[in-house]
């Protein structure tokens, strides 16, 4: 069975009736949308540090608090708005309306905005560049031509003496023996001495004479003394 009741007609709220009712869920407490400062934009993520104190303070910084990073940051502010390149360059990072000149620190959401303000212009300041540097990027870019070198002169060794070093009269040249199998079994008992312990080896000295029929060790190589020229007293 189907029971059928009588309905009411609902009349329809106009949007000015809706938005007029109090608002106790809050649902039109909407935050301004906040634009992210793109990389590489300094000015943006300077200010941007800015917004982000406001958000948590709910005010903007001032210039005599006790923090050595708020009075920074109201510096920072104060410079931006005494720009105005800066505030045009900077409206669409300003949700909160901070760049207006004149603008109380306790600045209030609910400022209507059909009112004209009128503003008095404040004294110009120039912005510090120290606050706008956040890697060494910005600071090679921004070298006013300091690292630009049209001729590396600072490179170029002048009046230093040169030191003239002794180049020997002559220099030994190593040639390939052509009879070496004669000299074969000479290396071989030189060996076969080694392993037994009945020759040893001795760490060279100059002061030690190389005398025919000695045996060297020269970079992994043994060497035999077959001969010796004329020798040179230096």
């Amino acid at each position: 069975m189907i029971r059928l009741r009588s309905s009411k007609k609902i009349p329809k709220l106009a949007l000015d009736d809706i938005f007029s009712e109090e608002d106790d869920l809050g649902l039109l407490d909407v935050a301004p949308l906040k634009v992210k400062a793109p990389a590489g934009n300094l000015s943006a993520s300077q200010y941007e540090e800015i917004t982000v104190f406001y958000e948590k303070h709910g005010r903007a910084p001032e210039g005599d608090a006790d923090s050595f990073d708020e009075k920074k940051l109201a510096r920072r502010l104060k410079a931006f708005k005494s720009n105005p390149e800066q505030c045009e360059a900077l409206k669409d990072f300003d949700p909160y309306g901070l760049l207006l000149n004149g603008l109380p620190t306790h600045f209030s959401q609910s400022l209507d905005t059909a009112t004209q303000v009128v503003f008095e212009p404040t004294p110009s300041f120039g912005l510090d560049k120290s606050e706008l540097v956040t890697s060494l990027d910005d600071i090679f870019d921004d070298d006013d031509g300091l690292l630009e070198f049209d001729a590396p002169d600072i490179f170029t060794m002048r009046h230093v003496p040169t030191e003239k070093k002794s180049q020997p009269d002559e220099i030994a040249k190593r040639q390939p023996c052509a009879d070496f199998p004669r000299y074969v079994s000479v290396f071989e008992a030189a060996q076969k001495e080694l392993k037994t312990g009945s020759a040893t080896l001795e760490r060279f000295r100059h002061e030690l004479q190389i005398h025919i029929g000695d045996f060297f060790i020269l970079g992994g190589v043994m060497g035999y003394v077959h001969s010796a020229g004329e020798r040179l007293e230096g």
